[in-house]
């Protein structure tokens, strides 16, 4: 840990005109020499630019460089299509919400239960797509959300049902009319 450890966040576009640029001061966490972790503060105003830096002794100097964080809305998932897939998975996915944004994040991230995550595609502010990964189990699997790599948004809606493969080994009967209407039975 490192004591005096702080990141300043400054707004450099407020998101509405004349509604004045705040700054704010909140202490970080070390985790390696290249991460440090920080809560937002929660009257973030959505639109809004800002810009971190870091100080490692308690703000008597800062970091030269910086990086910006664009603030959005909140995101929702609210369901998930098709909404069933085989273990062996493959299938597009499509999940639907809102909030996902107005133009393409950077990095769109789906975690299907607790099991795999895949990259993503951006449609539209509602639509993303995944490609359901391999699943090792079969039932009801969480569908979440990530469009920036690491803060996964998800719901009890966005509800994959996961199921095994299925196998057709011999039918009965073999044959059947030209003029069909003949029931048949499948075994697997």
């Amino acid at each position: 840990d490192v004591a005096g450890l702080l990141v300043e966040l400054s707004e450099v576009a407020a998101a509405a005109a004349g509604s004045g640029q705040r700054s704010w001061q909140v202490a970080g966490e070390w985790l390696s020499a290249e991460r440090v972790s920080v809560a937002l503060p929660l009257d973030l105003r959505e639109g809004s630019v800002l810009r971190l830096r870091a100080s490692l002794n308690g703000g008597a100097d800062w970091s030269r460089s910086a990086a910006l964080l664009f603030v959005r809305g909140s995101m929702r998932v609210q369901s998930v299509h098709p909404a069933a897939v085989s273990e062996l998975g493959g299938v597009p996915v499509r999940v639907r919400g809102a909030g996902f944004g107005q133009q393409a994040p950077e990095q769109v991230l789906c975690r299907f239960g607790a099991y795999d995550t895949v990259a993503g595609r951006w449609l539209s502010d509602a639509e993303v797509e995944c490609v359901a990964p391999g699943l090792r189990v079969s039932g009801k699997v969480e569908v979440a959300v990530a469009l920036d790599g690491a803060a996964f948004v998800s719901s009890a809606a966005a509800v994959l049902d996961v199921r095994p493969v299925l196998t057709v080994a011999r039918v009965w009967p073999a044959r059947g009319p030209l003029s069909g209407g003949t029931n048949v039975t499948l075994w697997g």
